[in-house]
C-alpha cells in the first residue's frame, strides 16, 4: 500500500483518527503525573506530534491547518514555560490553558462547520460529532 492510499484512507476516516488520538492522549495524561520530569517532557512531546499528526488529516483547508500549527506551537511553548517556570510562577500553567482552549474550541468549530455542511451523513461524520463533543468537553476542562 502506497503512502498516497493511507492517506486517502485516513482521510475517509479522518474522525476515527481523531477519536483514537483522542483516546491515547487521554490515556496517556494523567499517567504523566508520576513519570519523572524527563518523562513528562517527553509525554508532552509525543501528546504534541499526535496534535500535530491530526491536524494534517481533520484540518483540511490552508489558513485552517496554519492556525492550527500556530495554535500547537504556542500550547508547546508554554508547556515548557510551565516546566521551566513552575516553582516560581503560574504563568505558564494560565498560559496553557487559556491555549488550549482556544485550541479545542477552534477544533469543535471547524469539525461541527464540516459536518452541518454535509448533505448526507456518514459513520466517520457520527464519530466526527462525538469527537466534537469530546474536545469541547476538554475546552471546558481547561477553562476550569
Amino acid at each position: 500500500m502506497g503512502s498516497a492510499v493511507v492517506m486517502r484512507r485516513i482521510r475517509q476516516w479522518k474522525h476515527l483518527a481523531l477519536l483514537i488520538a483522542l483516546v491515547v492522549v487521554e490515556v496517556l495524561e494523567p499517567l504523566t503525573a508520576h513519570w519523572s520530569e524527563r518523562t513528562q517532557l517527553l509525554g508532552g512531546i509525543i501528546a504534541t506530534l499526535i496534535n500535530i499528526a491530526v491536524l494534517l488529516v481533520v484540518f483540511e483547508r490552508r489558513w485552517v491547518r496554519s492556525l492550527a500549527f500556530f495554535l500547537v506551537a504556542l500550547i508547546f511553548a508554554a508547556t515548557l514555560l510551565h516546566e521551566v517556570l513552575s516553582d516560581r510562577s503560574q504563568a505558564g500553567v494560565i498560559a496553557f490553558h487559556s491555549l488550549a482552549t482556544v485550541y479545542l474550541a477552534f477544533a469543535v468549530a471547524i469539525i461541527l462547520k464540516r459536518i452541518f455542511q454535509q448533505k448526507s451523513m456518514g459513520i466517520d461524520d457520527v464519530i466526527g460529532a462525538l469527537c466534537g463533543y469530546i474536545l469541547a468537553g476538554g475546552a471546558w476542562g481547561n477553562i476550569y
